[in-house]
Parts: structure tokens; C-alpha cells; sequence
């Protein structure tokens, strides 16, 4: 979420700031006039500014115009998860993810790691190694790892390791150190 802000803002500023001059009634008509990219643009920058209603109805047209990111920016501006939905079906990783955040069926977080979101492919190696599923929690911690999420390059260390694998047991350490992981910085020290 705090992600989606920021973007937002940097989307705002960037679109808004500086010297460029923005006429919101002249976007408001384009987008009547079917212009998607303005409809994006104007619901987004409503969003920004926290106009909810006048968002929804833009971000709307452009949702359904099949603008995934849109379709998302809607769900968490209606907290409606139909949106999240159509955003997952549109490929949209973080929609997928939010599904299930708002309590839809559980597939749709393989569906978001899949699309490449570190985080749900985290949850996923988490909720498999509480089950003591210990391969299919290794599996996952491997695919966030590749995501470049530093903590399941640590955990996929210590697997490694564990087993004896010490080359792979270093590289997974050091690609979560390099990820800012101080624990697995202290850890590499320990194979030098």
C-alpha cells in the first residue's frame, strides 16, 4: 500500500508539478470523449488528493477499458474487491494479491506470486512451512528469492546449508546480505 502511494505521488508530481500547466476540466472532457489515458489520468490524480467519488468514476472507465493498474487504484479506492478481480484477471500481480488480502478464495495468491509478487510467494513458502510442508515451503522461499526478497534468500541459505549445499547455502546468504539483510552478512562472514 505504502508502495502505491508513493508511485502515486511521484505519478502526481510528475504529471501536475514543475512547469507543466494542468487543465483538469480539459482532461475531464477528453476522457467524455472516450480518451482512456486521460480518464487514468484525471481518476488518478483525484485519488492522489483523496477525492474518492470523482476518482471512482474515472478510474472506472479506464478499468473498464481493461487498464489493470486502474483497476486496482478502484478496489483500494472502493475497498471493493470485484476490482482487485478484474485486475488479477488482467495479469496484475498486486490485484491478485489484494484478493486474497480481502478475504477471496486463496488461489488467487499463487495466481499473484506467479505474476511475480515477492511478497505473496513469501506468504505462501510461510503458511507451507507452518505446516511443516517443508519442500513445497522451499520451493516458494526459492521463488521469492528470485523476486529479491532478501529474508527468503536467507531462509533458502540456511536450507542449503543445512544440507550441506555450502556453494548454494553462500549465494542465497549473499544475495540476501547484498539486500540489506544484516543477519545474512554476519552469516557469510562465517564462510570466508
Amino acid at each position: 500500500m505504502k508502495k502505491i502511494l508513493i508511485a502515486l505521488f511521484i505519478f502526481a508530481v510528475f504529471c501536475f508539478g514543475g512547469d507543466k500547466t494542468f487543465d483538469e476540466q480539459a482532461l475531464i472532457k477528453s476522457c467524455e470523449k472516450g480518451v482512456i489515458t486521460d480518464c487514468s489520468t484525471i481518476g488518478n490524480y483525484y485519488y492522489s488528493i483523496r477525492d474518492i467519488n470523482k476518482a471512482a468514476k474515472y478510474l472506472k472507465k479506464s478499468c473498464d477499458k481493461d487498464n489493470a493498474f486502474d483497476c486496482r487504484i478502484l478496489g483500494l479506492a472502493t475497498d471493493n474487491r470485484q476490482y482487485f478481480k478484474k485486475g488479477c484477471e488482467l495479469k496484475d500481480a498486486e490485484s491478485c494479491f489484494l484478493v486474497t488480502v480481502k478475504g477471496g478464495a486463496k488461489h488467487y495468491i499463487f495466481d499473484s506470486c506467479d505474476l511475480g509478487y515477492k511478497q505473496a510467494c513469501y506468504l505462501i513458502a510461510e503458511r507451507y512451512f507452518k505446516n511443516k510442508e517443508y519442500k513445497d515451503a522451499l520451493e516458494y522461499y526459492v521463488k521469492a528469492c528470485a523476486l529479491n526478497d532478501e529474508e527468503s534468500c536467507m531462509i533458502v541459505g540456511g536450507f542449503k546449508n543445512k544440507n550441506n549445499e555450502t556453494n548454494a547455502a553462500f549465494e542465497n546468504f549473499k544475495k540476501s546480505c547484498d539486500g540489506n539483510n544484516g543477519v545474512s552478512c554476519a552469516v557469510i562472514k562465517g564462510f570466508k
